[in-house]
Order: structure tokens, then C-alpha cells, then sequence
């Protein structure tokens, strides 16, 4: 609704059943909505249209909620669960990806809302997503405190990367896509080389049905550890000249 007339500015159509709750993003370029058909769907404000539709609980979802950062949402259903899902969009924008608290990470087709990549391996909720610059390859992160790499083509996962003691908040590609960098509660970020990784990839083995073999030789790929005084890193971005700016919460000691 138009907040100066109150008058009906448009009219949003996909769900099946009554919708129970709706949260915008902090940046209000998006909206969630959640219903009793037991999904939850995505919205574009700028085309006016659904670009996914979430699918996953069993019963109808009570509640939706957007982080204060964007990054991810959470969940509540009659299915006696609550979810938190991370949202993702694909370089080329026909895909976005979604990791969630069942510690999955799913690749889903925007145009049509179709799942089109499970991908598994995770041992605890996933709390951060990002595509490689080129879209071949998703990253992912969260409260096991390693990095996963996903070859995209088969849903293979090519790159398990270890070294973060505690939750991974945030991922982010350098411009240029050589960098891969990650920041964790620990109060550290950490810069990745994702060219050696992927130069040493065997891509015959990444291409073939079967799993390629997983690089987990995290020392060899990490290229500087960054410790921040006692400052949970919240958030990453890489500025067009590849600088990178970082944010977080600075904690004071107790005495």
C-alpha cells in the first residue's frame, strides 16, 4: 500500500492458503511472506514479482522474519520446527541459493521455484553464503566453522577449508574472484587463495557423476589470518578496486 493515500498499489499472487506473516528486507528490495500451503516465497519490490519459493516444512509456516543484516531469515511452522534459511542469488540472477538451519545448502531455479541442487555436508546450521564471480562455484559457511566449496555443475562439494574456531558470519569473493575470505566470532577473518584451490581441482573428476576428491589442506590455501582486538565479524564486501571493508561488534572485557 501507497503509505501516503493508504490506497492498494499492488497486488502480490502465488501462495494457495492464507498468508500468516510478512517481513521486508532492511534494504526494502525484497519481501517475504509465509502461508498455510507451508512455503515461504520471495519477492522482488522492483519487478513485482516471486523469485523462489521456498519448500521445506510440513505444515503450515506461522511466521517469517528477515535478519537485521538481510542475509538470512527465520522461520517458525505447525510443523513443530524453526528454520533459519540464508538467501544467495546467483551471478546471472535464474538461481538463488538458500542454507538453513537442517544444515543443507539448496540451489533453486527462480523462474520457476523448482529445487535443482541438494547439496550436503555440513554438521551444523548454515549462516553464510557466496557465489564465486564467475557463478561456477558456491561457498558456504556456518556454526561447524568451515568454508565448503561447491562445484555447481554436479552439486560436488571440491573444498572443505578449516581453521575458524567458532561461527563463520559471513563470506565474501574479491572482485577479481582470486580471494575467497571469511569471518568468523572468533574475531578473525580469514583470505583464502580460491585460484590454487581450483587450479588444483582434477577437472575430469569434477565433471564425472561420481565425487571429485574433496580439498581439505586448509594451511596450503590460506594466505593471511586477520585478528581483530575482541570484534565478532558481522559482515564482508569487496569494493570495486578490490578493497576489502569489514564490520563488526566490538566487545568490551569484563573486569
Amino acid at each position: 500500500m501507497d503509505e501516503r493515500t493508504a490506497e492498494t498499489v499492488k497486488l502480490l499472487h502465488g501462495h494457495s492458503g492464507p498468508i500468516y506473516s510478512l517481513t521486508f528486507s532492511p534494504d526494502r528490495n525484497l519481501l517475504l511472506s509465509c502461508s498455510d500451503d507451508a512455503t515461504i516465497r520471495l519477492w522482488s519490490l522492483h519487478t513485482w514479482t516471486c523469485v523462489v519459493c521456498y519448500k521445506g516444512h510440513l505444515f503450515p509456516v506461522w511466521s517469517v522474519r528477515f535478519s537485521p543484516h538481510g542475509y538470512y531469515f527465520a522461520t517458525g511452522s505447525n510443523d513443530k520446527t524453526a528454520r533459519l534459511w540464508v538467501v544467495q542469488f546467483h551471478p546471472n540472477s535464474n538461481y538463488v541459493a538458500s542454507g538453513s538451519s537442517d544444515m543443507t545448502v539448496r540451489l533453486w531455479d527462480c523462474v520457476t521455484g523448482a529445487q535443482v541442487r541438494l547439496m550436503t555436508g555440513h554438521k551444523a546450521p548454515i549462516y553464510a553464503l557466496s557465489f564465486s564471480t564467475e557463478g561456477r562455484f558456491l561457498a558456504s559457511a556456518g556454526a561447524d566453522s568451515r568454508v565448503l566449496v561447491w562445484d555447481l555443475a554436479h552439486g560436488h562439494l571440491v573444498g572443505a577449508l578449516s581453521g575458524h574456531t567458532s561461527t563463520i558470519q559471513c563470506l565474501s569473493f574479491s572482485r577479481d574472484g582470486t580471494i575467497l575470505t571469511s569471518a568468523s566470532l572468533d574475531c578473525t577473518i580469514r583470505l583464502w587463495d580460491f585460484t590454487k584451490l581450483t587450479e588444483e581441482m582434477v577437472l575430469d573428476d569434477v565433471n564425472v557423476a561420481h565425487n571429485p576428491d574433496v580439498k581439505s589442506t586448509s594451511d596450503s590455501y590460506l594466505l593471511r589470518t586477520f585478528p581483530t582486538k575482541n570484534s565478532p565479524v558481522l559482515a564482508l564486501h569487496f569494493t570495486r578496486r578490490n578493497l576489502l571493508l569489514s564490520v563488526g561488534m566490538f566487545e568490551a572485557q569484563k573486569l
